[in-house]
């Protein structure tokens, strides 16, 4: 119950495999449910606010890292090239 909590299917799909499966609703399912949804409602708001606490230090690294990654990709297209023009030769 816990588990299904946090992902969208089992969300949708626990409450009815706990009734087939014929679940205490007071004594299992109930209290397993509440404790999910007291750990995913401030579990989703807490992630949220430590993304957005990260966007400065990403946007950093964003900026330069393509630049970084065109860098060696030109490079590697040119090492490539300077092999196979040898191979020729």
């Amino acid at each position: 119950m816990l588990l299904g909590r946090f992902t969208a299917v089992l969300r949708a799909l626990t409450p009815g495999m706990a009734g087939m499966a014929r679940m205490p609703y007071l004594r299992t399912f109930l209290p397993w449910n509440a404790a999910g949804a007291v750990l995913w409602g401030p579990g989703c708001v807490l992630l949220g606010y430590a993304f957005s606490a990260s966007l400065a230090g990403i946007g950093h690294y964003l900026t330069y890292g393509p630049l970084l990654l065109l860098v060696l990709l030109l490079a590697g297209y040119g090492l490539v090239h300077l092999r196979r023009k040898r191979a020729l030769r």
